[in-house]
């Protein structure tokens, strides 16, 4: 008897493929919001972790080509770089995988910025 974890593998499919789940909720809010941008406290309230845990992820996601940083003031935001070669292949990735099931799309009005 072959066993599959199917029943439960839409929420976690990711995990395996991105290690880091720090990572991965930071894709899922910037792929269900890809016009807002977001500063470092934000993404960290918005996913529980730790603002440094937050940036490190940031910086690896930006030196992988997959993030675009404007910086306003004294404040680094953060979105999908719509520029990047699989910025498709990532928002789909994570919308079919973790996207639509850990919580709604969030207007741009409350909370990230154009």
């Amino acid at each position: 008897m072959v066993k599959s974890g199917y029943k439960n593998a839409k929420l976690f499919f990711a995990e395996p493929l991105i290690s880091s789940k720090t990572r991965i909720e930071i894709l899922r809010i910037l792929a269900l919001n890809p016009e807002s941008a977001f500063h470092i406290n934000e993404l960290s309230r918005r996913t529980g972790f730790s603002p440094r845990g937050v940036e490190r992820e940031l910086k690896n996601l930006l030196a992988g080509g997959i993030l675009k940083m404007e910086v306003l003031g004294n404040q680094h935001r953060y979105q999908l770089d719509p520029h990047c070669p699989i910025n498709r292949e990532i928002r789909g990735i994570v919308l079919k995988t973790v996207g639509l099931s850990r919580g709604k799309r969030v207007p741009a009005s409350a909370g990230g910025q154009n």
